[in-house]
């Protein structure tokens, strides 16, 4: 590339996704401290469940 031509990428949102992971506590850390997310609430489960939002 030349760096003259700029890729375009589509306006897109989510208002949902779930996420499996083997670490909720870890997962949950990133998420608030690297990413900016906010914890909204919280689930009973076998593993525990965690919201998370960016726009509370």
């Amino acid at each position: 590339m030349d760096g003259t031509n700029k890729v375009s990428f589509p306006v897109m949102s989510l208002s949902h996704v779930e996420l499996y992971v083997r670490d909720i506590v870890q997962m949950e850390r990133f998420y608030t401290t690297q990413l900016g997310f906010v914890v909204t609430d919280r689930g009973q489960g076998a593993n525990g469940l965690v919201f998370l939002s960016r726009s509370p």
